[in-house]
């Protein structure tokens, strides 16, 4: 009823800058940088538990479209759930996903010596993206995705996208996806 959460829970377009209210940065800023990280890292390792056992549950993408700019933060919170998940689960593959839904070509840009280590050196490590927008050709999407899979010596997986061409670049590129 709160004409605040109505105006950003609607299907209107002001819905497409939650993402940017004040709120949602403190929400994330919480999670990555804040006691937040600890709670969703255990959170992130239940699910793993649950799973235990379970033949399809092959992989977990952390997060859907984090609107983060504090790169390192966020993939030290990946890290933590990826810590949690190899407590519990010996071969669930955790999938990080970069800031928003595209596979920009940011590299290790913004990201500590510790985590770029890390990224290259964890099993069971994947790079999750999505293609609907950015950059402007699918094909492009997947050569940059393929591009960081390589230099943190990691698998691929697309897993969304609405635009048949991306498919049909990540089969040619051997890539995994997921239709969303």
């Amino acid at each position: 009823r709160n004409p605040c959460c109505l105006k950003y829970s609607s299907s209107t377009p002001a819905r497409k800058q939650l993402g940017f209210t004040g709120q949602a940065r403190l929400t994330l800023w919480h999670l990555f940088a804040g006691s937040g990280r600890a709670t969703y890292a255990r959170y992130v390792g239940m699910l793993a538990a649950a799973v235990v056992g379970h033949p399809a549950a092959v992989g977990v993408e952390l997060f859907n479209e984090p609107l983060a700019i504090e790169r390192d933060a966020m993939y030290a919170t990946w890290r933590a759930c990826y810590d949690e998940v190899r407590k519990v689960h010996a071969t669930l593959g955790v999938g990080v996903v970069d800031t928003g839904q595209a596979a920009l070509r940011l590299f290790d840009f913004g990201l500590s010596l510790d985590t770029r280590n890390w990224l290259r050196e964890g099993t069971h490590l994947f790079y999750a993206f999505h293609y609907y927008t950015l950059p402007r050709y699918p094909r492009d999407a997947v050569r940059n995705a393929v591009e960081i899979g390589e230099m943190w010596g990691v698998p691929v997986v697309l897993t969304e996208f609405m635009d048949c061409d991306a498919y049909a670049h990540a089969e040619d590129a051997n890539i995994s996806w997921a239709y969303w």
